[in-house]
């Protein structure tokens, strides 16, 4: 109703910026012909106001603030007309009459055409006292062009700003260096400049996006006319799968944690749901998130992390190394990870708030096993409810009392237990490999030591294994197990549980050429033994204390795996809340084309969000055309133009290199499970292709996840892109004693189905012969 110009001077004057005084005349007050005679009157009533103001000199601001103007996509800048030294009791009827007609400008026609905007840019006008300005500006918080984030840049002229706003001026240029401000440009601004400075910090972290300002100086004060995000080289639009974080500024990415658990493109709906988790909401560096979105797909932000070793005195090569062993994320030799510029006020609060994150994370691990027990139940409970809401308020009202706090609870359950796990058995890991081998230490670390109770991960194949002997039903199945899927954290995606067809042909793909899964069981089992037994030989001193060490490394590893699958439940009751928004709001499926915070709009009553939909369908298809993007990513990034290279790598993109040239044959990755194997390569893209597999084939595929455990056992080995020793296909390669090398970057480009090799998963590496 008010506008995004409004909007934003709205929001800016309540949080205490400078914004000179006035109010905003919504696009109710106008009809067809202008404005209304009702709101004319109420006009009158608010210039007498504004009137007796301290200071007022006689003459206001008339501006336009049409809906979509200034948002994160579109600027209409120039597009609308401005009117400045309007006198308030001769022109500002008129001025207010010109500036809502400019909708219909021929220009505006051609920027709507041009930007193929499917809306219709109603118009509100913003009344504001005028200022009297000396210097009038603009200031890019990030570099408009590079997008990095080191440098501010901006220009001003001597008067008012439209000139200069307008582009009929090129005005005097300016730069701030970060991270003090330090001041490159003419000498008028020598003085100010660091008001102005503080002013963009501020706004940028607030409004958490790289800002594009107009400001005022007059007798020496400041003013803060407007404010949008940056616009020039956007890292969102409205498709919601667009939002490029690589654009962002000069960063190092990796999808090395998220490429299994999701490894597809995220519907706009997802994308805004992972958003809300800790990582995106609690860890970050200088207001820049560890989490972000690279075309529809999530990454963690590696610069973040590197940034805060790097402000404790970490040289670049000790932070690859201490990444290396926690992320396992392999760079290239010679890489140099992009460090954000930073205060040294900025790194204790970086590190003050990773503290209080770790210690809330330690406060959950205790209250875990008591959580995971009580959701199954809760998570039925809930469903229950959320099937018999028909109202979007209730709905509202359900999210926010129940489902939102537990969510938050499971998610940092998985945080912390993944967290308490990974470190743990990293560090032991290697202590063990210097005793007896990596073979044997990833035998002793493979989670059989528990009691043989086998992790969550193993769960729907055991199950498999069970229904098909008659020693659970179909219902029992589907009620410990149907939640989880390949798919199971895009909410838009069915799990087994809703499709009636699922467990069937599992069940007949099982019983048609699957192996004795227990028979591999009891291999590993021996295998244990075996390397317990050469434990106890090479170091007898230490067998005490490394039993104890591998007991809480395998009671960890389940922990984790168990909370995993619970937050996977309670996602699931999630996509059920987000299908009865779909019927309540009659989008049906369509809702997952809208962000979550869209779909509260729409449940409130504001129906704006529907327009987005269309273009968000076609933005989907085409996303996922395109194959997955590298693992890692150094600086900007376009998948249009990588996929269209026919050289392009899927382990490393770096943009500050002029050509990116392809490894050589030899592969090598992680030792994800340990062992040698030889076979025929079977190239798949999908689980569901797993009926293409002949028992003794070696799986070569971009990354596993769940989904892929029901055709492990029919693989001699498996080859991944994605993945870490301590990642899923590892773990569960290691339960049932199949050799697997992880994240290899480009197996997928390398080998070719019927390709023969031999796979070292002690080594991690991939002979071709």
């Amino acid at each position: 109703a008010a506008g995004g110009k409004a909007a934003m001077l709205s929001l800016l004057s309540q949080k205490g910026y400078p914004i000179p005084n006035g109010f905003v005349i919504l696009t109710s007050a106008f009809g067809t012909d202008g404005l209304l005679t009702e709101a004319w009157e109420q006009v009158q009533t608010l210039l007498n106001q504004l009137s007796k103001e301290k200071g007022f000199k006689g003459t206001v601001a008339v501006r336009s603030s049409a809906i979509g103007e200034d948002s994160g996509r579109f600027s209409f800048a120039g597009a609308f007309e401005t009117k400045l030294n309007v006198g308030i009791r001769s022109d500002i009827r008129k001025a207010i009459q010109d500036v809502f007609h400019s909708k219909d400008a021929p220009r505006v026609k051609s920027y709507i055409k041009a930007k193929g905007i499917a809306f219709d840019p109603k118009m509100a006008v913003i009344v504001q006292v005028m200022v009297p300005a000396e210097i009038s500006g603009v200031l890019f918080s990030t570099d408009p062009v590079t997008c990095l984030p080191t440098m501010m840049s901006g220009a001003f002229i001597k008067g008012l700003g439209d000139q200069l706003v307008s582009g009929k001026e090129n005005g005097q240029s300016f730069k701030l260096k970060r991270p003090k401000g330090h001041y490159q440009g003419p000498p008028e601004l020598q003085g100010p400049a660091r008001k102005l400075y503080k002013l963009a910090i501020r706004l940028e972290k607030e409004l958490a996006s790289p800002q594009d300002m107009e400001w005022a100086l007059t007798d020496k004060k400041l003013y803060l006319l407007q404010s949008r995000p940056i616009t020039t080289k956007s890292s969102d639009d409205l498709s919601g799968l667009e939002k490029n974080d690589s654009l962002s500024g000069d960063f190092l990415w990796s999808n090395v944690n998220f490429g299994e658990a999701i490894p597809h493109v995220m519907t706009p709906f997802t994308a805004s749901a992972i958003e809300k988790g800790p990582i995106a909401r609690e860890v970050s560096f200088n207001g820049t998130s560890a989490y972000g979105v690279i075309c529809g797909r999530p990454y963690l932000n590696i610069s973040v992390f590197a940034s805060i070793l790097s402000s404790m005195g970490k040289s670049n090569e000790q932070i690859i190394a201490f990444l290396d062993d926690i992320l396992h994320l392999s760079l290239p030799p010679g890489t140099r990870i992009p460090i954000i510029p930073s205060s040294k006020g900025a790194v204790i609060k970086a590190l003050f708030r990773l503290i209080t994150f770790g210690w809330r994370q330690r406060m959950d691990v205790s209250k875990l096993p008591t959580l995971l027990e009580e959701n199954p139940k809760w998570c039925r409970q809930i469903r229950r409810k959320i099937a018999t809401v028909q109202s979007g308020q209730t709905l509202i009202e359900l999210w926010e009392r129940n489902l939102e706090p537990h969510l938050l609870r499971i998610w940092f359950g998985l945080m912390s237990s993944t967290n308490h796990f990974t470190t743990y058995a990293s560090s032991l890991r290697k202590k063990l490999a210097a005793i007896v081998g990596l073979d044997d230490a990833d035998t002793l670390l493979s989670g059989i030591s528990k009691d043989n109770h086998l992790l969550a991960s193993m769960g729907p194949l055991i199950g498999l294994s069970q229904l098909s002997d008659d020693r659970i039903s179909n219902n029992q199945y589907l009620d410990q197990y149907g939640h989880r899927s390949d798919h199971e954290l895009e909410l838009s995606t069915p799990s087994p549980i809703e499709n009636p067809d699922w467990l069937d042909k599992q069940l007949t793909i099982y019983r048609k050429n699957m192996p004795d899964v227990q028979s591999l069981l009891a291999a590993q089992r021996k295998k244990y033994h075996i390397a317990w037994i050469r434990l106890k030989q090479t170091s007898p001193s230490r067998v005490k204390t490394l039993r104890k060490k591998i007991n809480q490394a395998a009671e960890r590893s389940h922990l984790r795996e168990q909370v995993r699958s619970e937050y996977v439940r309670v996602f699931n009751v999630w996509r059920q809340w987000a299908l009865q928004a779909g019927l309540v709001t009659d989008l049906q499926q369509d809702i997952f084309l809208l962000k979550f915070e869209e779909v509260i709009e729409m449940l409130g009553g504001c129906h704006a969000p529907i327009q987005f939909i269309p273009d968000r369908k076609k933005a989907y298809e085409k996303y996922k055309q395109l194959p997955p993007y590298p693992t890692v990513i150094n600086g900007s990034f376009d998948p249009f133009k990588w996929a269209a290279d026919p050289h392009h790598r899927l382990d490393f993109y770096n943009s500050h290199a002029s050509e990116t040239s392809m490894p050589s044959a030899t592969i090598t990755g992680a030792a994800g499970s340990a062992g040698v194997a030889e076979g025929f390569v079977r190239c798949l893209e999908h689980p569901d292709d797993g009926d293409k597999l002949q028992t003794g084939d070696i799986l070569v595929t971009t990354q596993t996840n769940i989904g892929w455990t029901l055709v492990f056992p029919k693989c001699a080995a498996i080859i991944t892109d994605v993945g870490a020793p301590l990642s899923h296909a590892s773990i569960v390669a290691r339960e049932l004693g199949i050799p697997a090398v992880v994240g290899c970057g480009n197996a997928t480009m390398l080998l070719k189905t019927s390709d023969r090799v031999r796979v070292d998963g002690t080594q991690g590496k991939v002979e071709i012969l």
